[in-house]
């Protein structure tokens, strides 16, 4: 029996193994860089993804090209073993490289060219967040800013730059203007509507658009929120991506990535983002740059003149009736009138260095609150719920910081009636319990907010306090009342009813030959 040198040459070079070629052959053959001959080496080597070498093996002594110590095989070649990757959950790390395993940053690991991937359980720091930044997960230090619609519509931006602007149109609040690939792309509209023949305007509609869904908080239904043009209680999920819920007085609207959006149902717009879309955002809050002077920028990149000029230029859509503002002949509430709303007994209770809300006043400075408040007031006449809108939103603003504030309402002064099985609570836990989520989470980061919460015994069903026994049943994201009956898809090939305890029943279904599937009207 003999062997063909030339086709031990092949071997050697595709897969580092002589296939027991004559030694003699050897002489016209070189190993490649970094390794060696031996007649009765390993046959499965050592390599960077399996350095201790498989223990079993076909034929474990054969004629090879043995790397040389201290080296290891890698994509058919020897290299040092310290400059070895790390192969993780289908991404390949450098040598040394740290990243982080999970979305939750629970686990910290680190490519040990020796060892492999070697993890450890971590976490981020109190003052982190564990967010995608530039396409890389990380713990970053998180600053967040906020940008306020509310009352007539005062306007506050991100970078702090106050303005009024009275347009009844639908706008542009806030959205993504950059094209950085690794921020997700959400848009916040707000439409105003026009009371009266004041020429005066308040927020009616707060609309979020990302991850192609169209999610709306409207005055017209307080407690309530349209997903994609379909009425659906809270709370509200989808998949890990977003989830809608409500907070005291507040709607919330809050996504992976750190976006908030929240609605009073009444007045009060706001919008929350992270740092990581400083300058990266456009539209009536501005442009988050920390610089508020630039603040008056229009779509087309020019300075606006005036208010009016600006908050038109974000103009998304127009609805009947609807208009800029307030350009001239504008309504004027004499200073006699002002006066009157100036008095404890209305906007001053803002101001009193006595007052519930003096441990907030040296850190919220309440003078433009206090301005809003009675030029509000002033405008509708005393009306209650302007007014309370108005403080309200004082305090929202102290209560986000953490700030405690004093009892303001009474039964005679902006009493908040709460339905059956609540009460009214100045400073309620941020992370109520519901049927969805019972008990309440252990560790809540939210700050306390007034509202109406669930008396003992009861737990939030939607937008009712119910008996624990009485909770209803979450398909696909959606929550269902005890009995609600609903069709789970666009088809409506199925209709199912909660039938409480978080059992569905579900049966076959047809619509009628006159008939069409399609989301039905709300019913209050």
């Amino acid at each position: 029996m003999t062997y063909d040198p030339g086709s031990c040459v092949k071997d050697v070079f595709e897969s580092f193994t002589l296939a027991k070629c004559w030694a003699s052959a050897l002489g016209s053959l070189s190993c490649p860089e970094n390794s060696h001959y031996e007649a009765c080496g390993n046959a499965c080597p050592a390599t960077c993804s399996d350095q201790m070498a498989p223990s079993t093996c076909d034929d474990t002594c054969a004629e090879v090209c043995q790397c040389d110590e201290g080296y290891v095989l890698s994509a058919e070649k020897c290299v040092p073993v310290e400059t070895c990757n790390c192969t993780y959950n289908g991404m390949t790390y450098k040598a040394g490289e740290e990243f982080w395993a999970g979305e939750g940053c629970h686990s910290r690991c680190m490519c040990d060219p020796r060892l492999g991937t070697v993890c450890k359980d971590y976490s981020c720091k109190a003052n982190e967040a564990c967010i995608v930044f530039r396409g890389v997960r990380q713990c970053r230090a998180v600053s967040y800013s906020t940008c306020i619609g509310t009352g007539d519509p005062h306007y506050t931006s991100f970078d702090g730059r106050k303005y009024d602007f009275m347009g009844t149109c639908v706008y542009q609040m806030a959205a993504v203007c950059s094209e950085d690939p690794t921020l997700t792309p959400f848009s916040v509209n707000v439409e105003n509507n026009n009371r009266g023949s004041k020429k005066v305007s308040f927020t009616k509609v707060v609309t979020l658009e990302v991850y192609n869904m169209t999610i709306s908080l409207s005055q017209e239904y307080p407690q309530k929120v349209q997903v994609n043009g379909v009425f659906v209680e809270l709370p509200f999920s989808y998949e890990n991506k977003l989830k809608v819920y409500t907070s005291g007085v507040h709607g919330f609207i809050k996504t992976d990535f750190d976006l908030r959006v929240s609605f009073d149902w009444y007045s009060y717009a706001r919008v929350i983002i992270p740092n990581t879309y400083a300058n990266a955002v456009c539209g009536l809050c501005g442009n988050a740059n920390q610089d508020p002077s630039d603040d008056f920028a229009m779509q087309n990149g020019i300075q606006a003149r005036s208010e009016t000029e600006f908050g038109d230029s974000w103009k998304v859509k127009e609805v009947p009736g609807c208009s800029a503002g307030c350009t001239s002949d504008c309504t004027v509430c004499p200073a006699s009138e002002k006066q009157i709303y100036r008095s404890d007994q209305y906007c001053g209770i803002l101001i009193r260095k006595d007052g519930p809300f003096r441990q907030c006043q040296e850190a919220i400075d309440p003078t433009s609150y206090y301005d809003d408040c009675v030029f509000d007031t002033c405008q509708y006449r005393g009306h209650h719920g302007t007014l309370c809108s108005a403080i309200g939103a004082y305090v929202t603003a102290c209560q986000a910081k953490g700030i405690p504030i004093g009892k303001w309402r009474s039964e005679s002064f902006c009493k908040l009636p709460c339905p059956y099985g609540s009460h009214y609570d100045l400073c309620g836990t941020g992370c109520p319990a519901t049927c969805q989520s019972s008990p309440s989470p252990k560790r809540c980061e939210a700050p306390c907010t007034e509202g109406c919460f669930c008396d003992p015994g009861f737990i939030r069903s939607g937008s009712q306090c119910v008996p624990l026994a009485e909770c209803g049943c979450e398909h696909q994201g959606r929550y269902y009342k005890k009995g609600e009956e609903f069709f789970p898809s666009s088809s409506c090939e199925q209709k199912c009813q909660c039938l409480g305890k978080r059992t569905i029943d579900c049966q076959p279904f047809s619509c009628e030959a006159h008939e069409e599937c399609r989301a039905p009207a709300l019913t209050l």
